[in-house]
């Protein structure tokens, strides 16, 4: 008998407004979160933005319609890492959240960092969650 556990729990602000995409039947959406952390370096605390790319399926993607860039999420999923090839023929890889719980803890419009505009890096992070799921590996094995 083997045991695993592969669960993430996560509060963060949508980097931008999520897409609903539909490929091979599947509706799925994409989209970026960025958690802020306090790290103490030195005698000061600063603020380390991390991002994590979340992926949703199936029913739950109808949440998609009540979130905005800057809104405050809960999200609990599992981690799935994909390899891929883009168009170029380059390889690719990215771990990502398959979301299995998401709750609206605000629909604020507070900027996700302090340094500006974040919708550059989660349009990055969509554009390659497309390139995944147009290879049909990432959804292949999605059980839903």
């Amino acid at each position: 008998m083997s045991a695993y556990l592969n669960k993430v729990q996560l509060i963060g602000r949508l980097g931008a407004k999520p897409e609903v995409c539909e490929s091979n039947g599947k509706t799925y959406a994409g989209f970026s979160i960025a958690i802020n952390e306090p790290v103490k370096k030195g005698d000061e605390w600063q603020t380390v933005t991390q991002w994590q790319q979340l992926v949703l399926f199936g029913k739950l993607t109808r949440v998609c319609e009540h979130l905005d860039k800057g809104s405050l999420v809960y999200v609990e999923g599992r981690l799935r890492t994909r390899d891929w090839q883009d168009a170029e023929g380059n390889q690719k890889r990215q771990v990502n959240i398959v979301v299995s719980n998401l709750q609206i803890l605000d629909s604020s419009k507070t900027p996700a960092t302090e340094n500006g505009d974040t919708s550059n890096v989660a349009k990055k992070h969509l554009n390659e969650l497309k390139e995944m799921v147009e290879s049909d590996t990432f959804i292949e094995d999605v059980p839903f």
